[in-house]
């Protein structure tokens, strides 16, 4: 049978868990289920302060992100993995991390990859093209004539 929970009492685990307290520990010093704190928190959302729920820590800062960022649209090579090389050599941010972190970090920032188009190549040096092959192969050029050269632009 389901017991009333007087307000006092919720307003109580609702105090301590925003004083950083965890569910399990305001469940048993107030003798009411987790489950119960848990529904509390829902309902009183709003007003939680928000905090980390765990998992490994990150190894690039917000210091970190915004060099690689800056890297990705500056630099003529600016994919990640070259990023990632001149990381690992380098004394910019003094840290070894890979292609994917680089990337996902690239990702937070607003970029997104896309994939370089290639440019139309010329007629063989020794074949015969047409006027008609010719002037498609230069339309084709002048058409990627401003394409930038990184993998990485802002969303």
């Amino acid at each position: 049978m389901r017991t009333a929970i007087s307000e006092a009492t919720r307003l109580d685990g609702i105090s301590l868990l925003m004083s950083g307290h965890t569910i399990r520990e305001v469940g048993s010093e107030l003798g009411v289920s987790s489950s119960t704190v848990s529904r509390w928190r829902q309902q009183s959302a709003a007003r939680m302060p928000l905090r980390r729920t765990g998992g490994r820590p990150r190894k690039l800062g917000k210091r970190d992100d915004t060099l690689i960022a800056r890297l990705a649209t500056r630099e003529p090579d600016g994919n990640a993995a070259a990023i990632q090389r001149r990381l690992a050599c380098s004394d910019l941010a003094g840290v070894d991390v890979s292609r994917n972190t680089v990337a996902q970090s690239l990702r937070n920032s607003g970029l997104r990859p896309y994939v370089k188009k290639r440019r139309p190549g010329r007629p063989p040096a020794g074949s015969i093209a047409g006027k008609k092959r010719r002037r498609r192969v230069a339309g084709g050029a002048k058409k990627h004539r401003r394409r930038r050269e990184y993998g990485w632009e802002w969303d």
